[in-house]
């Protein structure tokens, strides 16, 4: 009760990434549903690194008052995306 929170792991393409956040679309999304971009800035780190070492996660609180209505939350990535329903 008193809301949710989005949370959402990706890979980054080069470790050293840093600022990952969850970036909301407003363009795409609709009275039943919320489409955030997961972004993050990038510094030159090595590439040839395992995938757990270029693992990056953010969260985002929703309180119930903006997730009222909504029936369906995306998080889109470079390469792919993720959707919740309520």
């Amino acid at each position: 009760p008193g809301g949710a929170i989005i949370r959402a792991t990706g890979q980054a393409s080069r470790v050293g990434s840093f600022d990952v956040r969850l970036i909301p679309d407003a363009a795409d999304s609709t009275d039943t549903t919320l489409i955030y971009d997961l972004r993050a800035l990038q510094s030159a780190g090595p590439r040839s690194t395992g995938p757990r070492a270029r693992q990056v996660t953010v969260a985002t609180w929703m309180t119930d008052q903006d997730l009222a209505g909504i029936r369906t939350i995306t998080v889109r990535g470079a390469n792919n995306a993720r959707s919740v329903r309520r």
